[in-house]
């Protein structure tokens, strides 16, 4: 045979023609049925179970059996008996024949079947995979979204920080010079920064809200001691003109007395004399 339910060319016209049409009709009937161009011998060894393969083969070596029987090899015998015999080989064969070929059409069909499943569980898994492949482009997708996102909300919130800051202007300077005791530029430096976090919500009317009350208190500590800073340096600077003035006046008076008493040492000279 050739191929799957197939004869050879020779041995088609070598066969009975009554054997020819029965084998070609149950052919036909599981064509209907079974794609047989459709399937290979890899189909066969594929999709069939060993138990299944041997059934398979003892089917068709049984269908091969009878069409060998089926063989005219002396052509149409005039002799009525001969071709009453072989017509009773004709019968026999397709008796003998019709079990075989329909457990042959079960197993092709079920090689047929398990194949469109094969073909299905591979085509469902490939769908999977490119479902999955989509779902991570998606979800790579939206990952880049939300970092871009998160970088641009991050560089706007930059900007406004920057820019409450510069509005806030903290007197850092005067807070490292003047808020020297312990702890007292730390907590300078947190209520900044709740001060201008404030302001972002704010702007201009930040220094009423409560949430500043330890930055309004550093800086009037700030100006409150910058203030006795500036006091005293007046103060020193007025003692010190104080003083000056006053070695100015006594530098005078001793300008005015020195004459005098060369006066009086020259008088009193005279009369001792």
């Amino acid at each position: 045979m050739a191929g799957i339910l197939s004869l050879k060319p020779e041995d088609e016209k070598r066969l009975h023609p009554e054997a020819l049409t029965w084998f070609y009709d149950q052919r036909a009937a599981i064509q209907c049925q079974v794609p047989l161009e459709g399937l290979s011998d890899d189909d066969f060894n594929t999709f069939l179970s060993d138990d299944e393969k041997h059934e398979y083969i003892r089917d068709m070596n049984e269908i091969a059996k009878g069409l060998s029987a089926c063989i005219n090899t002396e052509g149409a015998s005039p002799n009525p008996l001969t071709r009453a015999m072989v017509g009773l080989t004709v019968l026999q064969f397709e008796l003998n024949s019709w079990i075989p070929m329909r457990n042959i059409g079960l197993l092709l069909k079920k090689i047929h079947q398990r194949k469109i499943a094969k073909a299905k569980e591979e085509q469902r898994k490939r769908d999977e995979e490119e479902k999955r492949k989509e779902e991570e482009a998606r979800e790579e997708q939206r990952k880049r979204k939300e970092a871009a996102d998160a970088e641009r909300r991050e560089k706007e919130e930059e900007e406004r920080w920057r820019a409450a800051r510069k509005a806030v202007n903290p007197p850092i300077d005067d807070a490292k010079r003047y808020l020297d005791k312990p702890g007292e530029y730390d907590k300078f430096i947190q209520a900044a920064r709740e001060a201008i976090e404030v302001y972002m919500e704010k702007e201009e009317d930040y220094l009423d809200d409560h949430g500043t009350f330890d930055y309004r208190n550093c800086l009037w500590k700030i100006n409150y001691r910058k203030e006795e800073e500036r006091q005293k340096i007046v103060a020193n600077f007025a003692a010190q003109e104080y003083n000056r003035e006053l070695n100015k006046e006594i530098a005078n008076l001793r300008s005015k007395l020195d004459p005098q008493r060369k006066n009086l040492s020259t008088v009193t000279g005279s009369y001792i004399s």
